[in-house]
């Protein structure tokens, strides 16, 4: 191998660890040259996984028919808006722009860049990863709406069980969640816990569920994947944005000891910042009021520093990232969205249990990559779609479509002859599921547990198969 693909080698396989965090995706893009004042996409799906959840999209669940009384409702949500969870994405993208500063080799853009920048930095120390503002505000929106809407079910005493994931994040989405439904009916008996004993119930991609594999960890660690690295040798390319903040790139690069990986830090850092401003609290950012998010938060748009094939480029990339680590293809054995048959598993079970035992409410707290998963296990609106290649992976996976505080609703209507029948919603609006409808929005209870159960048989003996894979 040259010096020169040595090099690239390198760049590359420290890119995908730090693309862990990146969350990218774009729709429609408006094509236009690179200059120095790079172009705007139009269409907020860029932000990928760091989207934002549209309450203006929501409708209010459909009543079940006549004779039918509200008895139980499921739930999973991912966690709300949250702060760039890696701790050196910030540093990565200051202090090479701090150094030109002071060395006089920033662009206008450059200097624009840093002007805006600083007020988000220093707002950001000390919350790698944590939930924002905005984040308790999605959940206690989705809480608000979730008990008015259902008033004959959260009646006095009405009994909720709710478990999250260990991690802040997801916790504080509990609690903002709970404690707005507490506020509404006061004499809510709410049991809100986080058991790592249990934690494969809700993500079962955690280091810490006892049931991962020691392959399931080899492929978290991203040890897999040619196809990926190789997409990303081709199409990603940081030298233009590098040429356009630095009126000397090398020089810059060189001043904070920027090699090849570096670049390509540098440039992930950015976007990954772009596409996370919009859920981040800074001096410039309107801050959610009454507990409510404000349309159009965001502060700062990042994006205009990137033309738009660079943003489509590391949207594209960063799809494919999420499509190998949860999706379909041929990567870890499927291994990668077997396990959520746990989650899936967890809410058959759990459901008459609950119901049996006068729980009106069962809420999980997990993440993002846990509902791809899952929406690959269930067949949910083609996320199970396998792409003929890594360049149609873009045609078939869409990670914008789990924004932040993204959540599955099951409503669970019974009647006196104790027949039973479900109302699904996905970010509250009616879900499809690949089984008959009963009546219109509505599905047997029976023909769902039948159906997923076969489903969670067929997960098992896969993880069954792949559990000495090494």
């Amino acid at each position: 191998m040259t010096t020169k693909l040595k090099i690239f080698a390198t760049f590359v396989a420290v890119l995908a660890a730090a693309l862990m965090q990146t969350s990218v995706f774009a729709d429609a893009l408006h094509d236009s040259p690179a200059s120095s004042e790079p172009s705007v996409p139009s269409d907020s799906r860029i932000r990928g996984i760091y989207r934002q959840y549209d309450e203006s999209a929501v409708i209010p669940p459909a009543k079940a028919p006549s004779g039918y009384r509200l008895v139980y409702i499921t739930h999973y949500g991912r966690h709300g808006a949250r702060y760039v969870e890696k701790a050196g994405e910030y540093d990565k993208l200051l202090k090479p722009l701090q150094k030109a500063s002071g060395e006089g080799n920033l662009t206008p853009l450059g200097v624009s860049l840093l002007e805006e920048y600083l007020p988000l930095y220093y707002a950001s120390q000390g919350h790698v990863g944590e939930l924002t503002d905005l984040g308790q505000a999605q959940h206690r929106g989705i809480a608000e709406r979730m008990v008015k809407s259902h008033s004959r079910l959260f009646g006095k005493g009405v009994r909720i069980e709710a478990r999250s994931s260990n991690l802040e994040r997801t916790m504080l989405s509990m609690f903002a969640f709970c404690n707005t439904v507490q506020a509404l009916v006061p004499s809510a008996i709410i049991h809100a816990d986080a058991p790592v004993a249990t934690i494969h119930t809700i993500n079962p991609h955690s280091v810490d569920s006892r049931l991962i594999s020691a392959y399931d960890l080899k492929c978290r660690h991203r040890n897999f994947y040619e196809d990926f690295l190789e997409w990303g040798r081709r199409n990603v390319n940081p030298e233009e944005v590098m040429q356009r903040l630095f009126k000397d790139a090398d020089a810059a690069a060189r001043a904070v000891g920027m090699d090849a990986a570096g670049r390509i830090d540098f440039m992930n850092a950015l976007f990954t910042i772009a596409c996370a401003a919009n859920g981040m609290e800074s001096p410039n950012l309107a801050r959610p009021e009454n507990g409510k998010p404000i349309p159009g938060n965001g502060g700062p748009d990042f994006f205009r520093y990137f033309t738009s094939e660079e943003l489509e480029a590391l949207s594209r990339w960063d799809n494919m990232f999420y499509y190998f680590a949860k999706g379909p293809g041929y990567t870890a054995c499927s291994r990668n969205w077997a396990v959520s048959k746990y989650i899936l598993e967890d809410f058959i079970l759990r459901a008459e249990e609950d119901i049996a035992g006068g729980v009106s409410a069962r809420l999980r707290f997990g993440h993002d990559g846990c509902l791809m998963a899952l929406f690959c296990l269930m067949n949910l609106d083609g996320w199970n779609t396998v792409a003929a290649g890594p360049d149609s992976i873009w045609d078939v996976w869409d990670i914008s479509r789990v924004p932040m505080a993204s959540n599955i609703q099951i409503d669970f209507w019974r009647n006196s002859d104790g027949d039973m029948l479900i109302h699904p919603r996905y970010n509250e609006r009616p879900l499809k599921l690949p089984v008959d409808e009963a009546v219109p929005g509505f599905y047997s209870w029976k023909a769902f547990k039948e159906h997923y159960m076969r489903v969670i048989d067929e997960a098992a003996a896969i993880l069954e198969k792949t559990a000495a894979l090494k």
